[in-house]
């Protein structure tokens, strides 16, 4: 049975602050040094990019 979607644009953000946190872990995890330093403009970035990759630009336009 089909059950619509209906998510609010706060349901959103908290997936990708959950995708954001994943790709951190696994960053740091496939890193061979101790001393990873993942700066905000790189975290900003990424979540961007999954926004982008997940929701479209539209929505991403209409955030701004």
């Amino acid at each position: 049975m089909y059950t619509p979607q209906n998510k609010t644009y706060a349901d959103i953000l908290a997936k990708v602050e959950e995708a954001t946190e994943k790709w951190i872990t696994s960053k740091k995890a496939s890193s061979l040094k101790d001393d990873v330093v993942i700066t905000d403009e790189d975290i900003q970035a990424e979540k961007e990019r999954i926004f982008i990759e997940k929701y479209g630009t539209a929505l991403y336009g209409y955030k701004l």
